[in-house]
């Protein structure tokens, strides 16, 4: 009857979420095991190796393709770290024979790969070396060193894209500076031309004259670049008012300025 049906189904899905849950605590107790360096069982280790010979498939196809992606490596070498003492020199003993061609079917199948190809050879020499060195290290030091190294490469990353949100921002402050600069230049103009004809309030003509740094502002490209390295020394911006240095800031900062 449907209201029988229903409730198998009910029954179904509350079994499939009890095994998940299981599954979940199990997957908590290997993790909680690896991280304090307790003692795996045999079965738990088999399923450490397979899940990381999934991942292995996963990189030499990725190689194979000629492309390359960081999370997977790094999936790939948390796996590698995990893995059991044991398996850890089978896998270094199963990447030398292929390494040296030769190997066999047996080797092949519980890798679960193909014929190896040019870059799967060249993928088990590198691999040889680093389980090498690997093999050396128990599996909790294997283990604490990669989420080490794994954090350090994060905290980097993390410190990277802080400055470059600081460079934006500050690239930002300086775009809408040099704007504000710009129309407040383009306004002065007619006002610096008048006081050095000697047009306008008799004190500011007579400042404007007296500063050398403000002649800057009506003279030409090519009577700047004449200007002596020393008179260049001798100018200053003590006494100029903000909208004097702006209006410099702007002039010196045009095409053909000498490097003063």
């Amino acid at each position: 009857t449907p209201r029988s049906n229903r409730l198998v189904s009910d029954q179904l899905r509350q079994l499939e979420e009890m095994r998940q849950q299981l599954e979940a605590l199990r997957n908590e107790n290997r993790e909680l095991k690896l991280q304090t360096g307790g003692e795996l069982s045999a079965d738990q280790d088999e399923k450490v190796l397979q899940e990381f010979l999934v991942k292995l498939r996963a990189v030499l196809e990725m190689r194979s393709e000629g492309r390359f992606e960081q999370q997977l490596f790094d999936e790939y070498n948390g796996g590698l770290v995990q893995l059991s003492d044991e398996h850890l020199r089978e896998l270094y003993s199963s990447f030398m024979l292929i390494y040296v061609e030769e190997y066999d079917e047996a080797v092949l199948e519980r890798l679960g790969i193909g014929e190896p190809d040019e870059t799967t050879v060249g993928f088990a020499e590198m691999m040889t070396i680093k389980l090498g060195e690997l093999m050396d290290q128990p599996r909790q030091v294997r283990i604490q060193a990669f989420q080490a190294a794994q954090k350090k490469k994060e905290d980097q990353a993390k410190e990277l894209l802080k400055k470059k949100e600081r460079e934006k921002e500050e690239a930002a402050k300086m775009a809408a500076q040099v704007a504000v600069n710009g129309r407040i230049a383009s306004s002065m103009k007619k006002y610096w031309a008048a006081l050095s004809n000697g047009e306008g309030d008799v004190s500011e003509v007579r400042r404007f004259r007296r500063k050398p740094e403000l002649g800057l502002l009506v003279s030409s490209t090519e009577d700047i670049k004449k200007i002596s390295p020393y008179n260049w020394r001798n100018m200053g911006c003590s006494g100029l008012t903000e909208q004097e240095l702006r209006c410099l800031l702007v002039r010196l900062g045009e095409p053909g300025m000498p490097g003063q």
